[in-house]
């Protein structure tokens, strides 16, 4: 009799959770007889000597006849099997029936069962990485390695690295990837998935977070540094320094650094401060520090390891001139006494501005600045009539003197000018001598009357305004 089932590991045969019936093979003899007969299948749990009926008795057909009869015994029949359980290894026997009820009893099938349902799960799952300042980054060159042990034997797991399959070396319940990163990998963080299966092929579930909360970043960008700086506390010039003056370097990275070596003037200089990836760095001048352009050196890792491009300049052109020496000495030469005479104009020339500033302010006093104010209010009240009247003689209402730009319109009715010539009312002073001329020749006045009303207005117009209507018919 033989034993055929879809999962096995070496010799063993395997149940698992997804199984659904059991595959016996039953050799069928040439006799006749057997034609019409029956196969029951008995089952043995742990090496028990009590064999279990599996299921109901099987009919030989004809052509079962010299050939293996396969029976398949659905997994309901097989589970209600008393000693039925995990880990629980399972042997077969079958007996055989002819037609007239004579039977055989097979020996035991070499082939074992062994009851597997259980889901396999990772009892640990590691990352870290080969980097010498912190296994939790990564920089090119530098190894990760992914770790794994299993609550069972496991066949090889299915293992991806930043969505590539990676090879997987270790057996039973211990498993291990190493990969080593490269230029041209993606930066960020390195996520996996893990797949795999038990002996008997249960299926667990896929993982793709460590047990320990590791994890490994991947870092092949190099470090830059941007908006560096030199400048002084120099009190007088911030690109010159003296004894005792600051000079202060300043630059922003693009990623958090370390190991981080600043020289100023050759001088190892210490940090002031770091705030939002700017680092400032500062030395105080001394007699022994070399007088002249002040150089400057930048080394610098980021916490990966990648070295930075070295720095021996300023991205802005700033520099520090370091100046020790004094001026040349010299002599005063020269001395003299100061002319006063040079004093008196000067004070002549103050007196006589602050006299001219008091007799204007002497002038303007309360009682002229009203006497002007009044003489401006009659000239206005004159005028605003004389022009009243002047466009009720002319047929037109007296209030349409008082709205601006509406009397410009009206005066070129009067006039009997084009409306264009609103334009031309515009334009002072020619507006005023324009208009003039053209109202003294519409009430037939003479060219000295014209220029009387050019120059005095105020007296002009009222007179006009009163005097017997006398208008043109057809002015040019």
């Amino acid at each position: 009799m033989l034993l055929n089932f879809n999962f096995s590991q070496g010799d063993k045969i395997y149940w698992n959770n997804q199984s659904t019936s059991v595959k016996v093979d039953v050799p069928i003899g040439a006799d006749e007889t057997l034609e019409g007969g029956r196969v029951q299948i008995r089952a043995s749990f742990n090496n028990s000597d009590l064999y279990q009926d599996l299921g109901a008795p099987f009919t030989i057909e004809g052509g079962d006849l010299e050939s293996l009869k396969e029976i398949l015994v659905p997994r309901e029949d097989f589970i209600i099997l008393s000693g039925y359980g995990e880990d629980v290894s399972v042997e077969f026997i079958a007996e055989i029936w002819d037609r007239a009820g004579n039977s055989i009893i097979g020996t035991v099938s070499d082939s074992i069962l062994t009851i597997d349902e259980t889901v396999p799960t990772l009892l640990s799952v590691t990352i870290k990485s080969t980097n010498e300042l912190n296994d939790s980054l990564a920089m090119p060159d530098d190894m990760v390695t992914l770790k794994l042990i299993a609550s069972e034997g496991l066949d090889k797991p299915v293992i991806e690295i930043n969505g590539d399959e990676q090879n997987v070396e270790g057996s039973a319940n211990e498993w291990t990837v190493e990969r080593v990163f490269l230029d041209g990998d993606d930066d960020g963080k390195i996520v996996f998935s893990i797949s795999y299966k038990d002996y008997a092929q249960n299926e667990g579930e896929v993982i793709s977070s460590t047990t320990d909360e590791s994890v490994v970043y991947f870092d092949g960008t190099l470090p830059e540094l941007d908006d560096i700086s030199l400048y002084s506390n120099n009190k007088f010039d911030k690109s010159l320094a003296v004894k005792n003056d600051s000079v202060f370097l300043e630059f922003t990275s693009s990623e958090i650094l370390r190991d981080i070596s600043v020289t100023i003037n050759g001088n190892d200089v210490s940090l002031l401060n770091v705030s939002s990836l700017v680092y400032k760095y500062f030395h105080i001048f001394s007699a022994d520090d070399s007088e002249g352009s002040v150089p400057i050196s930048i080394e610098y890792k980021d916490m990966a390891g990648n070295q930075g491009e070295q720095i021996i300049e300023t991205s802005d052109k700033s520099s520090v001139l370091f100046d020790n020496t004094p001026p040349d000495p010299f002599k005063v030469q020269n001395v003299g006494a100061s002319i006063k005479k040079s004093k008196k104009v000067s004070v002549a020339t103050n007196k006589s501005s602050s006299q001219s500033a008091s007799v204007v302010n002497s002038f303007f006093t309360p009682t002229i600045l009203i006497i002007i104010s009044s003489v401006i209010g009659v000239v206005f009240i004159l005028m605003v009539f004389s022009w009243w009247k002047i466009f009720s003689r002319s047929n037109q209402s007296g209030w349409k003197v008082l709205i601006p730009f509406f009397n410009l319109f009206v005066l070129t009715k009067i006039l009997k000018k084009p409306v264009w010539w609103i334009v031309i009312y515009t334009l002072a002073p020619i507006n005023h001598i324009i208009i003039s001329l053209q109202i003294a020749k519409l009430f037939e006045k003479k060219i000295l009357f014209a220029i009387g009303l050019i120059l005095l207005p105020f007296i002009f117009y009222p007179i006009l305004a009163l005097s017997k209507p006398k208008i043109q018919e057809k002015p040019a």
